[in-house]
Parts: structure tokens; C-alpha cells; sequence
């Protein structure tokens, strides 16, 4: 796990600039926000995650969700809609990422295509969720949720719950 660190350091040193250097494509969403990549820089980046093959970087930036080669190169962004998506994880397959969202007015769990697409709302509960990781079969999402008035750690199949 020390090495992750400095490769997601180097990742992100090499995005700053295949950002910048126009706008990425679009997977989803409504095309409401800006579009000026050069504008948005990487200033905010959040969240990085290693893909399970190792050749690509799932994050977060200005609330929506992108991927980018860990060798660097042009991010592409997976998300547009005016709510804030986070906390990108991949499942064991890599065919997928779960992230949270307030796209439905509370933080809840999502999954989508790790290419883009649709994403897929999984929990409807109204409280906090927030996304850890997959289960490692890749059946389930595991995160954190207030539900219960406290931080607990929960479940959920790829299918959805509540």
C-alpha cells in the first residue's frame, strides 16, 4: 500500500495538464455544468481510486466523477448533473464504479458502467450513505450511513436495497 501512494501522486501530477488541455467527453447527465475543463483545472480533485488492473484513476472533481490512464493522458468525465457525486470506487471486476450522491436530495449510493452510462440508484434510506468498497465477489457495496442515528457500517446488493 506505500507505493499506492506515490503513483496516485505522480497520477495526479500528469492529469493536471491532459485536463487543461480541453474538455472531456461526456458520459451522462444533462449538460448544465461548465464544460471549460481548462477553466476547472484540477484544483479540487478528490477521492482517487486505483482501478483493479491497475491502468486507470476513478475520481472526484467539482462534483462529478472521472477516469483517467494512471500513465496520464486526457481524464474523461463520467458524470454532468448539478449535484455532487463522490468517493468513485471500482468493483473487483472493474466493469463498474459505486459512488455517493445527492443527485436524488440525500446522500445515497449509485452505481454506473465504469465507462459511462446510467447510473443506478441503490439506497433510497434519506440519511447519510457514504460508499467504502465492494464486497469482494463484486454481489454487494459496503458503506458507512447514519440510518441507525450513529455511524454504522452496512451492506447493500448491486441490485439495490433501501
Amino acid at each position: 500500500m506505500k507505493c499506492t501512494i506515490p503513483l496516485l501522486l505522480a497520477a495526479f501530477l500528469i492529469i493536471a495538464p491532459a485536463v487543461a488541455d480541453g474538455a472531456p467527453d461526456r458520459k451522462s447527465g444533462p449538460a448544465t455544468k461548465r464544460d471549460d475543463a481548462a477553466a476547472l483545472g484540477v484544483a479540487g480533485a478528490r477521492y482517487p481510486h486505483v482501478s483493479p488492473d491497475g491502468k486507470q484513476i476513478a475520481f472526484a472533481l467539482h462534483g462529478d466523477l472521472w477516469v483517467v490512464p494512471v500513465e496520464g493522458g486526457r481524464a474523461t468525465r463520467l458524470t454532468l448533473n448539478e449535484s455532487n457525486d463522490l468517493k468513485p470506487v471500482w468493483s473487483p471486476d472493474g466493469k463498474h464504479l459505486a459512488f455517493t450522491s445527492d443527485r436524488s436530495g440525500g446522500f445515497d449510493l449509485w452505481t454506473m458502467p465504469a465507462d459511462g452510462g446510467v447510473p443506478t440508484q441503490l439506497t433510497f434510506d434519506g440519511s447519510m450513505d457514504h460508499v467504502c468498497q465492494f464486497s469482494p465477489d463484486g454481489g454487494s457495496v459496503i458503506f458507512q450511513s447514519t440510518r441507525t442515528g450513529s455511524w454504522r457500517i452496512f451492506s447493500v446488493p448491486v441490485e439495490g436495497g433501501t
